[in-house]
């Protein structure tokens, strides 16, 4: 009997926890069938923000946009170029951005580490990115180095053929910025990118790569065997 109360207890604490994290978030834009909301960030002016969008692509297609970092300035909001700097790992690369600011601002490049986590017990894919240095990205003269950056892509199956998208972002742009630019674009980078993120994905570009890849191929599977319906 006490194991049952301890096990009631624990759940209620975890829900309770969970419910307590979500009121933190406000929501600011609603449209599109696309959510952002943004909640603040203790020690720091700046706002964490969070989209949600149903995307009607498979999950490995989804996921397989997100992993082609050259291909990221097809949807990424601001992003101008896109490159792996190495593979750190069989799930795990460096990589460089180098994104655009709104006039008079100078451009803001960003040196990440990121990784792919595979949680298919809850039919999820986790990409997460974090600042990280490198010396064979040294910084750049006339662009401002981001030097604080929290970011993860959640991809959840919902279907065969629809995919729960969540991106939430907390960086600190660096250099000479106001902070109402800067929150400003924590509801327009969300939008845009899954708005485009959303339209790269239907497009049947990704595909094949989607089917070809380990992640596509293990999705079959389970689908197959009916693990996954």
């Amino acid at each position: 009997m006490n194991r049952l109360c301890a096990i009631a207890l624990l759940l209620a604490v975890t829900v309770a926890l969970a419910a307590a994290a979500d009121a933190e978030w406000r929501r600011v834009l609603d449209r599109d069938g696309i959510v952002v909301a943004v909640r603040p960030v203790d020690g720091s002016d700046l706002d964490e923000f969070r989209g949600v969008a149903t995307i009607k692509a498979p999950l490995a297609v989804v996921a397989a946009v997100v992993r082609h970092v050259e291909g990221h300035p097809a949807w990424m909001d601001r992003t101008q170029s896109a490159r792996v700097v190495r593979r750190s790992g069989p799930r795990t690369e460096i990589l460089y951005h180098v994104s655009g600011a709104p006039w008079p601002l100078k451009d803001r490049d960003l040196v990440s580490r990121r990784e792919e986590i595979w949680k298919l017990d809850e039919r999820k894919v986790v990409f997460r990115f974090r600042d990280t240095q490198d010396a064979d990205v040294p910084p750049r003269e006339g662009l401002v180095r981001i030097t604080q950056l929290r970011s993860r892509w959640e991809l959840t199956w919902l279907g065969a053929n629809s995919t729960q998208a969540v991106y939430v972002n907390r960086a600190d742009p660096g250099g000479a910025i106001p902070i109402s630019i800067a929150n400003s674009q924590s509801k327009n980078v969300p939008f845009n990118t899954l708005r485009n993120l959303r339209r790269v994905a239907k497009s049947g570009r990704y595909d094949g790569m989607a089917g070809e890849s380990e992640l596509g191929r293990r999705i079959a599977t389970l689908a197959a065997a009916g693990e996954w319906k």
